[in-house]
């Protein structure tokens, strides 16, 4: 049976781990990425556990936000920002909708793509790693758009789900069929005359269609993307989500530098956390 700890008992865990600060995450899959983070950024000593969850982890940061809490809480944004939450510090929210949104990236897709097809630089299709993108962006912008209408009106309607395999215009395909969205969007019941104001707020947010997907949708597309592409480039590739999820998170890791269109973010929230510790 686990040990549940009081609040007063995890605000001085740091202190039996002898590190400067304990951040709790939602799952063990989110610990690397959030590792990578904070060692580039801040120079403290952190402690990383997993809870199981985002409901579970919510409980954490009500405890941040009661003022009860000197741990810190890093979380999937969701959401979240398109509406009015209390921001805190010690609650660090991924820039996109999670992690996957910030790994996966024009860059770490060609270098991913490179890495498993085991080729040379100069033989990545970087035009075609881009032109996918776009293309990918066009056709899936009104998914996200009835996705972000769903939250927010709270319908509990699942918009988005977690493989594009029923929206790809075949099974052996990486490509989104018009004609398989339209005919989702028809039968889900919300208009996309009802989004006027979500294309709105998602236009002011500075975040990007790829931004705001879904994690495991994007994540199900890039996987089809990159076998798709090695086929092509003549390497027959079986890989798992766990060996792909692994080879991103390693590009990532290569790639998290201050040219990425993230990092400032990460930093202007973490490095208060530096100052505290």
């Amino acid at each position: 049976m686990e040990y549940e700890y009081s609040v007063e008992a995890r605000n001085v865990l740091n202190k039996f781990y002898g590190v400067d600060r304990v951040v709790y995450v939602e799952g063990e899959y989110d610990i690397p990425f959030w590792e990578i983070i904070f060692e580039k950024i801040l120079s403290v000593s952190v402690e990383f556990e997993s809870v199981g969850g985002k409901p579970e982890l919510k409980k954490y940061a009500e405890k941040i936000l009661s003022g009860e809490a000197e741990y810190v809480v890093a979380m999937d944004s969701d959401y979240d920002y398109f509406f009015d939450i209390e921001e805190n510090p010690q609650i660090i929210r991924t820039f996109g909708y999670s992690i996957e949104n910030s790994i996966i990236t024009f860059e770490s897709l060609c270098k991913a793509l490179k890495n498993i097809a085991r080729i040379p630089s100069k033989s990545v299709p970087s035009d075609v790693c881009r032109s996918w993108i776009l293309e990918f962006e066009e056709k899936t912008k009104d998914l996200v758009l009835l996705d972000l209408f769903n939250a927010r009106k709270q319908l509990g309607i699942s918009v988005i789900p977690d493989s594009t395999e029923r929206f790809m215009t075949s099974n052996n395909s990486c490509n989104i069929c018009d004609r398989k969205v339209s005919e989702f969007i028809g039968k889900i019941g919300i208009r996309k005359e009802d989004c006027k104001e979500e294309e709105d707020v998602l236009r002011e947010s500075g975040r990007s269609v790829f931004e705001l997907l879904r994690g495991h949708f994007l994540f199900s597309a890039i996987m089809r993307f990159i076998k798709v592409q090695a086929n092509k480039l003549g390497k027959n590739i079986s890989m798992s989500k766990d060996m792909m999820y692994s080879v991103l998170v390693a590009v990532f890791e290569s790639i998290f530098t201050e040219d990425h269109s993230h990092y400032s973010y990460y930093k202007k929230h973490l490095e208060v956390l530096d100052v505290n510790a």
